[in-house]
């Protein structure tokens, strides 16, 4: 360790032999036991005064060291989905658009060259983050600091790729024409760099689609969803002209059998929140459940979607209907009322169901 001093100690051999012995059976060994002695007696030892300054100066030199050490770290950020799952990391290589690009030409294309695995494998250096960080160096990115080279949303499901340019904010391309952009650019080995940005460039200009979003991935399994599937977790939210309710499934074949494994919970303390929509405009249950994975530390989720049938979501309206009345004692469009006065918006626009009017109901047609 910088700024340290080693010591020098003896002893017999086959005295060092059994005490390391001992000590290996109770999980330590001799080295720990004399860092953690030396320790001990610094702090027993030195005057509080002179302790507390050598502390402090430490401590400070640490922090600097950290922050020149950061200084010199150079980012990119990368949300990529494939086969329905997103990954989500930076790296410390400094990664632009040009190398981007022709990584992905490689990986598109094979060959004896391509890296095993999905296209988030192909990167070094990588480090897992929320979206919330990705943001954070996409927004860094923009400020032109030159600590973030890049910033990409990739979705190979889809087949388009974005990417953040300082002028122009984010442009997207459909990922076969940035293989064909990486090929010119490519062409011939030698080229410098610059000419290989040009090439790049030319190549893709005029050929930019409309701004791409990740939606969530749609996940079905081998049956549709039946009488007593969901339990209701007691959990009721006011978003906009929605009820939001919250669902677990009653255990974990029933969820496999129902949404399929594709949203399984790979780790111990993963979790799965499952969200039922009442839409009080339309008084019917939304068109799906909206599934959110979430990884135990945090730092990724992935957004599916499960399309409700018609006989599905007359299941649910009435479960719903039913989890309400056991929960705050009203009806859904009693208790969105109540909800909605306390926010003090106006009431929704009805675009089904019934409807008063100069004395008498009236269906809308939706």
């Amino acid at each position: 360790m910088a700024g340290s001093v080693s010591a020098e100690v003896w002893l017999n051999q086959r005295r060092w032999d059994a005490l390391e012995e001992s000590l290996k059976a109770q999980g330590s060994n001799i080295e720990r036991h004399l860092q953690d002695y030396l320790i001990k007696l610094y702090n027993e030892t030195v005057p509080f005064d002179q302790w507390l300054q050598i502390e402090n100066a430490i401590t400070k030199e640490e922090l600097e060291s950290a922050q020149a050490a950061e200084d010199q770290k150079v980012y990119a950020a990368f949300h990529i989905r494939e086969h329905g799952h997103d990954s989500i990391f930076s790296t410390g290589n400094g990664e632009e658009f040009l190398d981007v690009a022709i990584r992905l030409r490689h990986y598109v294309r094979g060959g004896a060259s391509a890296v095993r695995g999905d296209f988030s494998h192909h990167f070094y250096k990588t480090q897992s983050i929320t979206r919330e960080r990705f943001d954070e160096l996409a927004a860094l990115r923009l400020e032109n600091t030159g600590k973030v080279t890049g910033a990409f949303e990739i979705d190979l499901d889809a087949g388009w790729c974005s990417a953040l340019n300082l002028a122009d904010g984010w442009q997207t391309f459909k990922i076969k024409d940035v293989s064909t952009a990486a090929y010119h650019a490519d062409r011939p080995r030698s080229i410098q760099r610059g000419e290989q940005w040009r090439k790049l460039v030319d190549y893709l200009y005029g050929r930019d689609i409309e701004p791409q979003t990740f939606g969530p991935v749609e996940t079905r399994g081998i049956r549709p969803l039946m009488e007593g599937d969901l339990s209701f977790s007691d959990e009721i939210v006011l978003s906009g002209h929605e009820l939001n309710f919250k669902y677990d499934f009653i255990n974990d074949e029933a969820r496999r059998e129902v949404l399929g494994t594709m949203v399984d919970c790979p780790e111990p303390g993963d979790g799965l929140d499952i969200l039922c929509h009442y839409d009080a405009a339309r008084q019917d249950t939304g068109s799906g459940l909206s599934l959110t994975l979430y990884r135990h530390d945090g730092l990724e989720q992935r957004s599916f979607s499960y399309p409700l049938g018609k006989e599905e979501r007359a299941l649910l309206r009435k479960q719903m209907e039913a989890d309400c009345l056991g929960r705050t004692g009203q009806t859904l469009n009693g208790y969105y009322a109540q909800l909605d006065l306390e926010r003090g918006e106006s009431p929704p626009e009805l675009k089904g169901g019934y409807q008063k009017a100069a004395g008498r109901c009236g269906v809308l047609h939706r």
